[in-house]
């Protein structure tokens, strides 16, 4: 999988942020200016004085899909709204436990398959459309390590398993010959596309006068990957997937913080067979951007 230039961004973002909470003051550090990176439940937790933290986020997102197998290829793009609920518990200091669940829901558009592998027709290129909507949901159950903690910046390490679902539902076929479309009696079609695998994270926050900037990497191995179709039957494969996050937020209340946030996601499937079908090579990219509230306990 090829590095995408905004993971690259996100990655520049995190060493900036990183060298931006080094520099901050302190807050609530001894006169002296001692504030010891490691601290377990340290500074940045009596300035919080919290150890749950229940999250919801929600905005619009932007999707697009493309399959590609020989000389045939697919494009889908289309706009929805994004969710997500997080809760996280501090077990034993620096360790926790957190749990994540984000869904997207994709509002119906036209997909284009160009080239279709059935060959032509007296010498010419038949295409396909047809009207597509996707729901794609993502759970994650992790652990956390923070290996700093102070009371400007925070880094933490994240290990856990990611599980993945992704749906599609195919209606309304037609093809494309010549200046001609000719449409099919084919009904709707649809197909399940579940994985689950191992996952690793990072995640920095750096905190200054109430505003709290944040971003974070994950990524998941997904070799537990199956795709249920309708019409073609199942069909299993293997896929990565990579997701990043910055965001910007302000505590307004002593339990509360408010912000925006971007999330962008990346996933790749792996070409797969059965007897019956093939599930082609598939890319998925995701961007989202979110209004978030943030509570502690």
């Amino acid at each position: 999988m090829k590095p995408l230039p905004a993971v690259r961004k996100t990655l520049a973002a995190l060493a900036l942020l990183a060298a931006l909470g080094a520099a901050l003051p302190a807050a609530g550090a001894p006169a002296g200016g001692e504030d010891p990176l490691w601290m377990g439940r340290g500074a940045m937790e009596k300035e919080w004085g919290k150890v749950l933290r229940l999250s919801g986020e929600i905005g619009p997102a932007a999707y697009r899909y493309e399959e590609r197998f020989g000389a045939t290829s697919s494009r889908f793009e289309s706009e929805g709204v994004s969710w997500t609920l997080l809760g996280e518990l501090e077990l034993l200091p620096p360790l926790g436990v957190g749990i994540a669940l984000e869904a997207t829901r994709i509002g119906r558009d036209i997909e284009t398959w160009s080239n279709l592998p059935a060959g032509t027709v007296i010498g010419t290129q038949v295409d396909q459309t047809n009207d597509t909507q996707v729901d794609v949901g993502m759970l994650d159950l992790y652990a956390s390590l923070a290996v700093v903690r102070a009371a400007s910046l925070e880094l933490e390490f994240l290990a856990g398993w990611h599980f993945l679902r992704h749906r599609f539902e195919r209606s309304n076929f037609a093809f494309q010959v010549s200046g001609f479309t000719i449409h099919s009696i084919l009904g709707p079609v649809s197909e399940d596309v579940s994985a689950d695998g191992p996952s690793l994270g990072v995640r920095l926050t750096a905190k200054h006068n109430g505003f709290v900037l944040g971003g974070g990497l994950q990524w998941a191995y997904l070799p537990n990957l199956r795709a249920e179709n309708s019409l073609l039957g199942n069909i299993e494969s293997e896929g990565n997937s990579l997701r990043w996050r910055l965001g910007l937020g302000y505590r307004a209340r002593e339990w509360l913080e408010l912000g925006l946030s971007y999330r962008g996601t990346y996933i790749e499937v792996e070409e797969g067979r059965s007897v019956n079908a093939v599930l082609p090579n598939n890319r998925t990219y995701i961007n989202s951007i979110f209004f978030q509230a943030e509570i502690r306990f």
